[in-house]
């Protein structure tokens, strides 16, 4: 409320702990999460750009998360063994497994349909 009466202009001068003056970065767990519950399982193409987006980010990651594990395994399929089609097989086979954990979470960031 305070935002709408007084003006963008003053709270961009605060300090940033007290009003960020731009969107915090997702965490490589929550963009997955979002990525996802919004996934199309039946598009081959969605689920090569899903692939390519998880094994390319999960690097570095903690390998303890299943999403990060699962990334791994995604980057081993399509740059070590060249084979998009078995991992766009991977993400229909596995990911419906890990989709209960993404929407818990995602739902802080969009509204699901239960």
């Amino acid at each position: 409320m305070d935002l709408a009466l007084d003006g963008p202009e003053k709270y961009l001068k605060r300090p940033e702990f007290e009003f960020s003056a731009r969107p915090a970065a997702l965490s490589y767990l929550q963009e997955f999460s979002l990525r996802a519950v919004a996934l199309d399982l039946e598009s081959p193409e969605a689920c090569r750009q899903f692939a390519d987006w998880a094994a390319c980010h999960a690097m570095g990651q903690n390998l303890d998360l299943a999403e990060v594990s699962f990334g791994y395994q995604l980057d081993h399929l399509l740059e070590d063994c060249r084979d998009s089609a078995a991992a766009i097989a991977l993400v229909r086979s596995e990911l419906p497994s890990l989709l209960p954990q993404c929407k818990v979470i995602s739902a802080p960031f969009v509204e699901l349909d239960a």
